[in-house]
């Protein structure tokens, strides 16, 4: 046995109200209550459990589209259908757009087909109301999976905090200790420690900025190009060999002032450089090198942040997944694989692309692409 659905009708023609109820409940499970004005269809969706509204248009109170706009503010959404005397464009797209699920114009024939109107309504309906628990659902878990990611976020940043200070006093101990020794087995172990130590240092680096990238939002502010680039050299000091390379920094004086996120710009150049740095062929004959050229494209639309070195090179098998999360292109540094792939997030926030020619054992280029009216226009 279907299950009776229970149908509001709101229509003041005695004589339609009749023949609308009498069409309708020739289905079994069709139940029609009707009234006459607003105020009385008010009250009974209130105080009824109902399936759908029938309304007019026009009402002895108001306008049966009324019943739309506050169907918001009854306990259960109820779809509605709006009849009209005569075909009216504008009142139909009105009553579309205020959330009617249907609109029909009165006759003889359109009442006889009210059944067959009222079941495809109510199969809409439930399509609808499926949706919208499903976006609610889907809501809702979107915002606890936002506020886990930050909270574990906030966490990361916190205990990578946490964790860089020790490492700093081990590294300073670690120094200590080798001037504090002669034995030759010692000083070798004690270097030992300090190169995995350094390597524990750059992991957590990346983590923090990994989560700066992700939570803080873009400032743009004046930045010195020149000084910002070669800051970040001095900072490389500590890496082996690094005295042996020969840098080549050439910045146009148009260039050297720029407006950019410093955080974002210096975790790109800093990933970029240092890597230069530790995949250099040091065994060969050849003098190494770190070329950093900053130019505008030739449309004058981007700068170009290019930085090429003469050192390992990337195997070609390898150029189309460096940028993926965890991904390492070389045994020869233990890295973490997070380097580039935090390069690119932090390009995308700053509408920047990078793109990379290289070949293996003759070195590698890195082209990052910043939108030049962003960059000078601020």
């Amino acid at each position: 046995m279907q299950e009776t659905v229970n149908i509001l009708l709101v229509e003041d023609e005695e004589a339609h109200a009749e023949l609308i109820k009498r069409f309708l409940e020739r289905s079994e499970n069709f139940n029609v209550l009707t009234v006459t004005d607003l105020k009385s269809a008010i009250n009974q969706i209130n105080n009824n459990s109902l399936d759908l509204i029938i309304t007019d248009y026009l009402l002895p109170d108001g306008e049966g589209i009324e019943l739309i706009r506050l169907k918001g503010n009854f306990e259960n959404d109820l779809p509605v259908i709006l009849m009209t005397s005569q075909g009216d464009e504008h009142i139909a797209v009105e009553a579309i757009k205020k959330g009617a699920i249907d609109y029909v114009v009165k006759s003889e024939s359109v009442f006889q087909e009210l059944p067959r109107i009222v079941n495809r309504t109510l199969r809409e309906w439930n399509l609808v109301k499926a949706k919208k628990e499903a976006d609610k659902l889907l809501t809702k878990q979107y915002h606890e999976l936002q506020k886990t990611n930050q909270e574990l976020d906030r966490f990361v940043y916190s205990a990578s905090h946490d964790l860089s200070a020790p490492l700093k006093s081990l590294l300073g101990l670690i120094n200590v200790a080798k001037l504090d020794t002669k034995d030759n087995q010692m000083i070798q172990y004690l270097q030992l420690m300090e190169k995995s130590v350094h390597k524990l240092d750059e992991f957590i680096v990346e983590i923090i900025n990994f989560s700066r990238n992700t939570r803080q939002e873009i400032e743009y502010e004046k930045i010195n190009l020149d000084n910002l680039v070669n800051s970040i050299i001095d900072n490389q000091s500590f890496n082996n060999n690094f005295d042996k390379i020969e840098f080549q920094v050439s910045i146009p004086d148009e260039l050297k002032i720029i407006n950019c996120d410093q955080l974002r710009l210096k975790i790109i150049l800093n990933n970029l450089i240092s890597n230069a740095i530790k995949f250099h062929a040091y065994h060969r004959s050849d003098i190494p090198y770190i070329k950093i050229d900053i130019y505008k494209s030739a449309d004058q639309e981007k700068v170009i942040i290019e930085i090429e070195d003469n050192g390992t090179g990337i195997e070609k098998g390898h150029l189309d997944k460096i940028f993926d999360m965890f991904y390492r292109g070389s045994d020869i540094n233990n890295g973490s694989g997070l380097g580039l792939y935090i390069v690119k997030e932090a390009l995308i926030k700053i509408h920047g692309n990078i793109s990379v020619t290289s070949r293996s054992n003759r070195g590698t280029t890195f082209f990052v692409e910043l939108p030049a009216d962003e960059l000078l226009d601020k």
